[in-house]
């Protein structure tokens, strides 16, 4: 983002970056995501699960949404052209996390702090490492239980602050 950003100049970037943050909210919306942070060239999207378990329609539905940004960077390649290809990184990841406004005041931010929070969070920026669009964790894709595509292998990511590596 930084080259990208560098090469178009500031009101061509946020252009841009503003037709995919509407594009990819009213996407987000339609699958209803409970909640979406845009954080700079970043969007996180918080799903909840009143069961508390995670289950293969949950995965479906944020995969979809994956899915569907692919078609949001090509309209933005057309619209804008950037001098180069736009790619994203996606780390998906489940678990509990704490959800609410943290800080004080006029500045508290809705956001969401916990484990699960932070392993989608360095598996997407893994995904500059690895070459892979999309980074899902392991438990996550198990929770597909029916899936008819078995990737050839998980493989184990070493993450940032974490002494053992996450299989994804």
């Amino acid at each position: 983002f930084t080259q990208l950003s560098a090469a178009m100049g500031e009101r061509a970037i946020a252009a841009m970056m503003s037709d995919i943050n509407r594009d990819a909210g009213q996407l987000l919306d339609t699958a209803g995501a409970w909640s979406v942070k845009f954080i700079g060239d970043a969007i996180m999207a918080i799903w909840l699960h009143p069961a508390n378990a995670l289950s293969r329609r949950d995965v479906v539905t944020v995969l979809d949404v994956i899915s569907g940004y692919q078609e949001i960077f090509r309209l933005a390649e057309k619209c804008h052209k950037p001098p180069s290809l736009l790619r994203f990184g996606c780390g998906y990841n489940a678990g509990t996390a704490s959800v609410g406004n943290i800080g004080s005041g006029a500045s508290a931010d809705f956001t969401a702090m916990g484990e699960a929070v932070n392993t989608a969070f360095r598996l997407e920026t893994a995904t500059k490492e690895t070459g892979c669009d999309i980074l899902v964790a392991g438990d996550v894709f198990s929770a597909l239980g029916d899936v008819r595509f078995h990737p050839g292998q998980m493989i184990d990511v070493d993450l940032k602050g974490y002494d053992h590596p996450v299989a994804a």
